[in-house]
């Protein structure tokens, strides 16, 4: 797991910059791990935290944005929401309220937030 942690914080890094993050955009698997990575961690923990700020950084991007969508990202968000309800930490919560914002840009994500 340690190694795991170490790729993560590489990619935090990365996405914080702008090339970082156009370079990341380009990886169609680096979103469907990320996101498979956001879905098995269920509650707050320091290895939820980062990946969360590197799938925000990334919904900004339209390539990113739609394949977030489509793997289902929204209504895991709104799971997170469900579950943690009032104990969820202010980082998470603005976290995915900023990245909700960025997912509602498109347009095929509309029926995820009815």
């Amino acid at each position: 797991m340690g190694l795991c942690r170490f790729y993560v914080k590489l990619m935090e890094v990365l996405t914080g910059n702008v090339y970082g993050l156009q370079y990341l955009s380009k990886s169609k698997k680096l979103v469907e791990n990320l996101v498979g990575l956001f879905n098995i961690e269920k509650e707050e923990s320091r290895a939820r935290k980062p990946v969360l700020g590197i799938l925000q950084r990334l919904s900004f991007s339209k390539q990113p944005r739609e394949q977030m969508v489509q793997l289902g990202i929204i209504p895991m968000i709104f799971g997170v929401f469900r579950e943690e309800g009032e104990h969820i930490s202010d980082f998470t919560l603005q976290f995915l309220i900023a990245m909700m914002m960025n997912l509602s840009l498109k347009r095929e994500s509309k029926r995820d937030f009815e």
